[in-house]
């Protein structure tokens, strides 16, 4: 997405919602009190590029947000896999730039280690690698606790139960999938929902 669609569609939220973290979403939820509607803004993987603008932009307007990012590509400063697939490397995040965001209070957030696909893991002990140890290692690197994980290729497809509960019994407050994109105050406050944001 160009940074002035970027712009347009953090204007068109700012007018129309309410723009809340994670942790109050979930309060919201809990209590099923509402008075508007609200929403989360995430980021997914950990791309250099938006410390361009991006988040510059989102931390001006004092807009609350989570950023959750796959230790081994920033930490090893791998292309992800997906975009290596389509002839496009794009630069992961330095550590340098994790830092900086934990150190102006935003919020990051665990997305596996390697942003793998929990259904292709049959190994306990790598599951238990991708979800809690690298969320671990995460929150160390960036000295802020690391109180949420996002699932790659988070469809429904992608979750399994083993995941779900690895991921509340280790103690990270919430977990965010990508599909349904709506949460409602009959929902479950742990597993937060989440839509995909389009260029267009």
């Amino acid at each position: 997405m160009v940074p002035d669609v970027f712009e347009q569609q953090i204007d068109w939220l700012q007018s129309n919602f309410e723009l809340i973290s994670l942790y109050d979403a979930q309060h919201r939820l809990s209590s099923g009190r509402n008075q508007r509607p609200a929403v989360c803004i995430t980021f997914d993987d950990g791309y250099s590029d938006n410390c361009n603008f991006a988040i510059p932009l989102i931390v001006e307007r004092g807009i609350p947000f989570t950023y959750f990012v796959a230790l081994k590509n920033v930490t090893e400063r791998l292309p992800f896999l997906h975009d290596l697939q389509r002839g496009v490397p794009l630069e992961p995040n330095s550590v340098e730039q994790l830092k900086r965001m934990a150190g102006q209070g935003i919020e990051i957030g665990a997305h596996t280690c390697s942003r793998a696909d929990g259904t292709n893991i049959q190994d306990s002990r790598r599951l238990l690698d991708e979800i809690v140890t690298a969320g671990q290692e995460l929150s160390m690197l960036i000295e802020q606790p690391v109180n949420y994980f996002a699932f790659p290729h988070g469809s429904f497809t992608h979750l399994t139960a083993d995941a779900f509960r690895m991921a509340r019994e280790v103690g990270f407050s919430g977990v965010v999938s990508a599909y349904g994109g709506y949460n409602f105050p009959v929902s479950d406050p742990f597993h937060l929902q989440w839509i995909h944001a389009d260029a267009e």
